[in-house]
């Protein structure tokens, strides 16, 4: 089956490169001034011991020009991972590095809703198996000329499955009014009078949704669509 949930990994990584390139852009400034320094030789730039005014402005253009490229590489490299939307209309560095922090805010909330609909699935799937098996068996029903049932928990809230020859309006009337909202209804012919109706509903606000309780309500009204 196909997750109809977004991996929270995805976005976590996503938040990951984008602090670490925000860290980078922040402090390699001084480490970029360390490295060129030992490479000519001096442990300190500012130290006393340099008479040579020549030298030292050697190094410091040095110095700058390394940061300038080392600072356009992690720029671009932040600029890369940000979405158009908050590239747009907007050119400084300035602005792509608060344009950055919003897009890491708005990852993390995006990670702590997908959170609580995994905890609230993960809870819906424990009902479901835990308060009775017939939640998520075939229950035949002997005045309803041979309808079968059957609701089970998904990935997207609730899968109710219908084998019957009676209309469909009513069943997808009470699955809305117990609070689902209904994805994808996918109906089969299995014979000449006989259909298969496959509903994949969403649960509304995080509300939590007994199957059982559902799988009889529609039980009690299949008999007289």
């Amino acid at each position: 089956m196909i997750s109809l949930i977004p991996n929270s990994s995805d976005h976590q990584d996503a938040i990951n490169v984008l602090i670490s390139n925000i860290s980078h852009i922040r402090n390699d400034s001084r480490q970029l001034r360390r490295k060129a320094a030992i490479a000519f030789g001096v442990n300190d730039i500012d130290d006393g011991k340099l008479n040579n005014n020549k030298r030292k402005k050697i190094i410091h253009r040095d110095i700058e020009r390394q940061r300038r490229q080392e600072m356009a590489k992690l720029y671009e490299t932040l600029r890369s991972l940000l979405p158009v939307e908050y590239l747009k209309g907007k050119r400084s560095l300035p602005d792509h590095m608060n344009e950055a922090v919003n897009y890491i805010k708005h990852l993390q909330k995006k990670m702590l809703k997908l959170s609580e609909k995994r905890d609230e699935l993960k809870k819906l799937s424990s009902n479901s198996y835990g308060s009775s098996s017939s939640a998520l068996e075939i229950s035949q029903d002997s005045n309803s000329k041979g309808s079968s049932i059957m609701v089970r928990p998904c990935l997207a809230g609730v899968e109710v499955v219908i084998s019957t020859s009676f209309q469909l309006s009513s069943v997808l009337q009470l699955i809305v009014a117990e609070g689902l909202s209904v994805l994808t209804c996918i109906s089969t012919k299995v014979n000449t009078e006989r259909l298969i109706h496959t509903i994949v509903s969403e649960v509304n606000d995080g509300r939590s949704i007994e199957l059982c309780e559902l799988q009889q309500k529609l039980r009690n009204i299949s008999p007289f669509i």
